[in-house]
């Protein structure tokens, strides 16, 4: 069964009304994985235009910043889904494949929950060790997160100083400021 969101979205894709999508997905109210995954298929869609896509990073950058969960559970979803999906036909030779990346970046936020018991210095040097550049825009901001928890808690090191000099971490903490 189609969720109201989907059936919205399906509607003005049927009429290839791609403003009227942006629209819908900017000001939906809540703000969930499924919304989180509209909102990225338009970001990556041909048909979005460069106002568009910058509309919909800052409306995604907004709802991270204001609930951290969100990028987990939509992770955690894709992955329970992915992995609950039948064994396919082999007469088709169709098959889901968890890719390293799906792997790794599962590890991360495995790893990520259990900071609780790690001490400041291990949980710095775990993520100094991560090629923060490759990592999914989800698990960034988890690790963001942690990043900047750290930062507040007086930790600093020039591992967390190269991280925080990164583009993409600057954009994110103005985004969560």
């Amino acid at each position: 069964m189609a969720s109201d969101l989907e059936r919205k979205i399906s509607a003005l894709a049927d009429i290839e009304d791609i403003d009227g999508m942006t629209r819908l997905l900017c000001e939906w109210p809540d703000k969930t994985p499924e919304w989180l995954l509209f909102v990225d298929v338009r970001i990556g869609a041909p048909s979005t235009s460069k106002e568009q896509k910058a509309l919909l990073k800052q409306v995604k950058a907004e709802a991270l910043a204001s609930q951290p969960d969100l990028a987990e559970q939509r992770i955690n979803e894709q992955l329970v889904a992915e992995s609950s999906k039948p064994p396919t036909s082999l007469a088709t030779q169709e098959t889901f494949v968890l890719t390293e990346e799906d792997r790794n970046n599962f590890e991360i936020i495995e790893t990520l929950q259990d900071f609780e018991c790690w001490d400041a210095e291990e949980i710095t040097e775990y993520i100094a060790s991560l090629d923060y550049a490759k990592l999914d825009e989800a698990v960034q901001h988890l690790v963001n997160q942690y990043v900047y928890g750290l930062i507040a808690n007086g930790q600093k090191d020039s591992a967390l100083d190269r991280l925080v000099e990164q583009h993409s971490y600057q954009v994110w903490l103005h985004s969560f400021a």
